[in-house]
């Protein structure tokens, strides 16, 4: 019985990280739910407050973040701080303190995570928030070695290089991330973007 639990909760949670990326997040709760209802994985509660503080609730996603402490605490589970640090660092960005979202960001990679490319992007996206886009993108290029076909650092990497005087780059990222979810089955808000980024620049007359 404890090992079906186990394997529902893992199931549900992969489920609500593919809601979560493709920006359902009424869907991504609804699994992340189910999984906490399981099984009290801090994974789970990692991902919870990640979806909170895309549905705007700040004040949850805080609560969230001190349960978690307390999980990792009393299950003697430091090896896993990487995921207190990292949405203590995604809370920071929220309230646009960005060089404590930095520093969490920095002190998450330093424990060793195991999506090393996911603590890679959001370093990045700090920096960027943080108007630094040439330290964002460094952080987004090391994200993309680890797994090259993610589209959303993809997508984050082709917003630095707009920070850029020369936006080519930007549209080569923008015509990577069309090709990364060429064949998705879920209609991408950042595939949308892409499209209108592209499109506004061919229309612009040569100079």
């Amino acid at each position: 019985m404890a090992k079906t639990r186990f394997f529902r909760a893992i199931a549900h949670t992969l489920l609500s990280e593919i809601y979560f990326f493709a920006g359902e997040y009424e869907k991504a709760m609804k699994h992340v739910d189910l999984a906490l209802e399981s099984d009290s994985r801090e994974e789970a509660f990692w991902l919870n407050g990640r979806i909170l503080l895309q549905l705007g609730k700040r004040d949850a996603a805080a609560q969230v973040l001190q349960e978690l402490k307390q999980i990792l605490t009393a299950e003697d589970g430091l090896n896993y701080m990487w995921f207190w640090y990292h949405l203590q660092g995604k809370l920071a960005q929220i309230d646009q303190n960005y060089d404590m979202a930095i520093e969490s960001f920095q002190k998450a990679l330093s424990l060793a995570p195991l999506e090393r490319d996911l603590y890679l992007t959001s370093l990045g996206d700090a920096f960027l928030q943080a108007g630094q886009p040439t330290r964002a993108i460094d952080y987004y290029k090391k994200s993309l070695s680890f797994n090259p076909n993610n589209g959303v650092t993809t997508f984050q990497l082709a917003l630095a290089y707009e920070g850029l005087p020369d936006k080519t780059k930007a549209l080569d990222s923008y015509r990577r991330v069309l090709e990364i979810w060429s064949n998705a089955d879920l209609e991408i808000e950042k595939v949308k973007i892409a499209k209108q980024k592209l499109a506004a620049f061919s229309s612009k007359p040569a100079s």
